[in-house]
């Protein structure tokens, strides 16, 4: 076996290195040493992985409670508004003295109908605000902004595809079915989270 000059080094380094040249005789030092490292590297890379998976483990489970603190907020929000307007429309009705009116058996129905209106309302005013104040900051064309809300409910909240054309007309008035109108609800919550 050659024995490798180490001139110029610690004599315990050396003393070390020929230990280990022994033991690994078919490997050159800097074999050993890309083996070393190559080693210790994958053994990081390893280790990074378990973490991220467990940051975003804990970043969905963030998420997930921040969209429910936000949920009960905005329930709390339409139930107080709603009991407002029930109380206006009550004291309208019995100030003009028309406590027997007709349509009054279907409002049971035409109630919860609109309540749904209002919710959808208040999603659309919060989406709009929302998606206009980040069209602005970055000089955004409305396509742009579409494409964008689309890509990161696709990708970043992984719920599914949502076509930029069922953006826009969301954004200009027209409703969309439940399963879209609760992907935008999400963007909305991650978006308030993240602070665009």
């Amino acid at each position: 076996m050659v024995k490798t000059n180490y001139s110029g080094l610690n004599p315990v380094v050396v003393q070390a290195l020929n230990n280990l040249q022994y033991r690994y005789s078919d490997e050159t030092p800097e074999m050993w040493c890309s083996r070393v490292l190559n080693n210790i590297e994958e053994a990081c890379r390893n280790e990074f992985s378990r973490i991220n998976v467990v940051i975003k483990n804990l970043q969905n489970e963030i998420n997930q409670h921040y969209a429910i603190v936000q949920r009960s907020n905005f329930d709390q929000r339409s139930v107080s508004n709603e009991s407002e307007a029930n109380s206006t429309n009550e004291s309208e009705t019995n100030s003009r003295g028309s406590l027997t009116n007709p349509s009054s058996s279907s409002s049971g129905s035409s109630g919860s109908s609109q309540k749904f209106a209002n919710i959808i309302s208040v999603i659309r005013k919060q989406f709009t605000d929302i998606f206009d104040r980040i069209k602005g900051a970055n000089d955004y064309s409305l396509d742009q902004m579409c494409g964008i809300v689309s890509v990161d409910i696709l990708s970043r909240l992984e719920m599914g595809v949502i076509g930029k054309d069922t953006i826009k007309g969301f954004y200009h008035g027209e409703n969309l079915n439940s399963k879209n109108l609760e992907k935008i609800g999400a963007w909305i919550d991650n978006t308030h989270l993240h602070r665009y």
